[in-house]
């Protein structure tokens, strides 16, 4: 019956739908009675067909296995067809008379939208999940046709991410293609939009990436993942956060993303990769010369910045004296430093955050990077265990540089003997589209000797697991747990009966859970709590084997450090953006622990000691707390400028106590306790930021304040080491630090690079009415690591698509020094007299590096891709001055200066991947 209707099925059904002839089902008031005694779905049909007015179109493989029996008395059409069809799982339309069936893909039958509000093409909406336009690119649909309406809103989320890799794209701009609405994805990848119902066209861009273009038809709230390939721009270090404008666009400021995969084309000290080195070119990140571990973030200490590696603290993040970082460039996926303006999910240090994240394993296919140098071997991997699922990548550095110290033209380094070795996991898992689990470790160990019997030996340790969820598309959940654990130890056993064995241990365990919710596309709303728990062991040295020293310990100190945070990014209008937080932290010290309490306004000693308490194990002994308020806010000038505020209010419960200028083995950590206020500060900025030559370059200027207070300082001639009373050698004052910080980078084309400059000021105060609690009679003086003039010139060109030449130029104002400045003898003894804290200055820094990039064949079907990197750091052999220092030789007051490097070291590095 009627079978060359069949073969023209296909043709017609595609036909009628495409010219918008969709009409609503037949709802015929006839009605049909039908018998049928276990015959087939086709012969069913054709009986229907032959008895009814309507003509019935299908595919006899549709049909012809299905049985059908049962009575069907006084049913329309549509009643009729669904109890035959819906249980064989077939769908069907009708058009006027004529009945087409269209297996297992379902019609939209009838239009009950306003198309000239939606302004989408009736044709668009033919299928249920997807389909493709006009130019062959897939088509997506977002959203449930049934819950739309007809010129209302709907709120567009998603994730961006890696295609390569998996990894979210943090600060990537998504946006409607050829408008001004735009967002940013936050450090998960994830994205809120709102757009009028109908067709768009969704761009996303990042540096370094390929801009993608995703054309979808939007019904109702929905979701659209999407994902961007690689595309590295040659010759970048550091890239500022995304772009798209992003660096004029963005409500933050004092914030760059360091890019780890591009390091590789920048001069290199020892043939590292390193990511703090890279920050060093920065404006506003110092260090106090080479050779020193820590760095200084707009006039701050080194132990005020906040060091993360996925969530866990990083104590000492330095290798090797502190010539390069503890984190291996092959299994970091991302690193960014935030100098102001840190979010309210943050606390607990001063002055800056470094937020270092680890690879997530390609889950697709096996991968692997060997790097050799003259200094180090590293290995990663990355494995897919679970296809799209579950992935670990793995990676590890050790070093056999004993060879490289001996030829450093400085005798305090000629009998050094320096290795470490560093390994981190990262196993990564998805269930689900909601789901995700991340379960990271990392090991590094250091073991040295400078120019002495004693060995020095430094570890850290953490692990955290995080589980992030998707509960719908406006909130999503974040839970983290871990512990850190950072040891040092100093091992002396070159005379037998003075043998002995320092060290200091701290541990920390966290949690913390974090509720992001994205009401709508002009907010995104964070709130949580977060928990750390201290262990430290101050200091402890015991005997070795026969010796003669007393074995010591100071007390364990515990305490508690507890915050809320809730925080909005909302935007008032196209050209106001603000940012605004609220952290509330508390902490406490707990027992067990005996504690001294002294004269009040009086300073403390034996003869002012008021009480001596014991407190159990457990009991709270003090609980400091405050609020921390976070602003920041964004007014666009034009679509190429915007200016931006903010203010940063930050508390500070863990201080390094130390007498040199650097990360020191000597360092004396501490929590904070009836003795030992809480370090506070506030800091107020300020910039400027533009886009010129057609965004080929950005520039951004920047001014800060920062008031601080409760900072920790050593009196004159304390004893840090050992001390049960430390309190009674160390002092609280004030400090101002401020400065203008400047920033021209060109980040595209065959020359490429940036131009950065800092001036800065970094000042303290500690004033008292007693002597000995004064430094410097009570006035402000420079700090110890304040550089007022520091640049620093990153230039990169790429000759060929294999050759490539990079150069640094640094210059910055030497660092203050106390000098003395006369002598007199009082009865009978010499007395060298120094000028006030810090009144002179070591001389100015100035370093030039080079280096040439091998990139290896670009043939695809090659086993593995190798590139060479020769550089040469301080080519022109200039000894910078690290320190001056003074000596008393028959009366005479001597003056040296130490150099670390005070040569060109040159390195050549192979890199291969497979």
């Amino acid at each position: 019956m009627r079978n060359y209707k069949k073969t023209i099925a296909c043709i017609a059904i595609w036909t009628l739908l495409l010219t918008g002839s969709l009409s609503a089902h037949g709802q015929s008031s006839a009605t049909y009675s039908f018998t049928f005694n276990n015959i087939s779905l086709d012969e069913a049909l054709n009986e229907i067909d032959e008895k009814t007015s309507y003509s019935i179109f299908f595919k006899k493989q549709w049909t012809d296995t299905v049985s059908v029996s049962g009575e069907y008395l006084n049913l329309n059409i549509s009643s009729l067809l669904d109890a035959l069809l819906k249980p064989a799982g077939l769908n069907y339309t009708i058009i006027d008379k004529s009945v087409i069936l269209t297996g297992d893909i379902k019609i939209v039958e009838a239009l009950i939208y306003d198309t000239s509000s939606v302004q989408v093409p009736q044709s668009k909406y033919i299928f249920d999940r997807e389909f493709r336009g006009s130019s062959g690119q897939e088509v997506m649909a977002v959203g449930s046709r049934s819950k739309m309406i007809a010129g209302s809103k709907a709120l567009l989320v998603g994730f961006v991410k890696n295609t390569e890799t998996g990894e979210p794209v943090q600060s990537a701009v998504v946006f409607k293609d050829g408008t001004q609405i735009n967002t940013s994805t936050n450090e998960k990848g994830f994205y809120s939009l709102s757009l009028p119902t109908g067709d768009h066209i969704i761009a996303v861009q990042y540096t370094g990436m390929k801009a993608t273009k995703q054309p979808i038809i939007l019904f109702s709230d929905g979701s659209l993942n999407l994902t961007m390939e690689e595309e590295p721009q040659i010759l970048q270090e550091v890239t500022i956060t995304s772009d798209q404008s992003a660096n004029v666009s963005n409500v933050r400021m004092g914030a760059a993303s360091l890019n780890m995969e591009e390091l590789k084309n920048v001069p290199k000290i020892l043939g590292e990769n390193d990511m703090i080195q890279a920050a060093l070119t920065l404006p506003g990140v110092q260090n106090v010369g080479e050779g020193a571990a820590g760095i200084n973030v707009r006039g701050g200490k080194t132990d005020q910045n906040l060091i993360q590696l996925n969530h866990a603290t990083i104590y000492n993040p330095f290798h090797f004296f502190g010539f390069f970082s503890s984190f291996n460039a092959d299994i970091t996926a991302s690193s960014e430093l935030i100098k102001s303006g840190i979010p309210a999910t943050y606390g607990g240090r001063l002055s800056s955050l470094l937020n270092v994240k680890m690879k997530k394993a390609n889950k697709d296919h096996f991968s692997g990077k060997i790097g050799l140098n003259p200094i180090t071997t590293k290995v990663s991997v990355e494995i897919p265990l679970i296809k799209d699922r579950t992935s670990l990548m793995a990676g590890g550095r050790t070093t056999y540089s004993d060879w490289v110290v001996r030829e450093i033209p400085n005798e305090n380094f000629k009998n050094s003997a320096p290795s470490f070795s560093d390994f981190a996991i990262n196993l990564n898992h998805s269930y689900g589209e909601s789901n995700s689990i991340n379960l990271s470790g990392y090991y590094s160990t250091d073991k040295f000797k400078l120019s002495t019997d004693s060995i020095n030996n430094y570890s850290n340790i953490n692990g955290s697991l995080e589980w992030s969820h998707l509960i719908n598309s406006k909130l999503s959940s974040t839970l983290i747990a871990g512990a850190t654990n950072y040891q040092f130890s100093i091992d002396y056993e070159a005379q037998p009966e003075s043998a002995f064995d320092y060290g200091f241990e701290i541990n920390e365990q966290f949690g913390k859970l974090i509720l992001n919710y994205f009401p709508s596309d002009i907010h995104d709303v964070q709130v949580g709590t977060d928990i750390k728990l201290y262990n430290l062991q101050p200091g402890k040295i015991r005997p070795i084997g026969m010796s003669d020293v007393t074995p010591e310990k100071l007390q364990t100190e515990k305490g508690i450090e507890r915050a809320f945070f809730i925080s909005d990014e909302f935007k008032l209008s196209q050209k106001v953006s603000l940012y605004g937080g609220l952290r509330y932290s508390f902490f406490s010290p707990i027992g067990n622990r005996t504690v001294d309490y002294y004269q009040s306004g009086s300073p403390k000693n034996d003869a002012t000691r008021t009480a001596t308490i014991d407190y159990e194990d457990g009991e709270v002994i003090d609980t400091y707390h405050g609020p921390e308020l976070r602003f920041s806010g964004k007014y666009s000038l034009n679509s190429q400028s915007s200016v931006k505020l903010g203010v940063t209010q930050m508390r500070q419960y863990i201080h390094a106590i130390s007498s040199t200028v650097s990360v020191a083995p000597t360092d004396t950590w501490k929590l904070s306790d009836p003795n030992f206020a809480p370090q506070k500060s506030i800091q107020y900025s300020i910039g400027y930021y533009r886009e010129l030559m057609n965004k080929k370059l950005e520039l951004s200027v920047e001014s800060y304040y920062k008031d601080l207070q409760n900072l920790l300082d050593y009196k004159i001639g304390a004893d840090l080491v050992l001390n049960q009373n430390l309190e009674t050698e160390v002092i609280q004052g004030e400090g101002r630090a401020y400065g203008l910080e400047f920033l021209l980078k060109k980040p595209t084309g065959k020359l490429n690079g940036w131009v950065s400059y800092t001036f800065s000021k970094s000042q303290q105060k500690f004033e008292s009415d007693f002597a000995e609690n004064r430094i410097n009679n009570g006035n402000y003086f420079s700090s110890n690591f304040e550089k007022p003039h520091d640049l620093s010139i990153v230039t990169n060109y790429k000759y060929t698509r294999r050759y490539s030449f990079s150069m640094n130029v640094v210059y910055s104002t030497g660092r203050p020094i106390t000098y003395p400045t006369g002598q007199y003898t009082l009865s009978g003894i010499e007395i060298t007299h120094f000028s006030k804290r810090n009144g002179y200055r070591i001389p100015n820094y100035f370093r030039v590096d080079l280096s040439v990039n091998i990139e290896g064949s670009h043939k695809v079907n090659k086993p593995g891709h190798g590139y060479w990197s020769i550089s040469i750091y301080n080519v022109l052999a200039r000894k910078n001055v690290y320190s001056v220092f003074f000596s008393n030789d028959n009366g005479t007051i001597k003056g040296y200066e130490l150099s670390v490097l005070g040569t060109a070291i040159p390195s050549i590095t192979y890199n291969i991947k497979f």
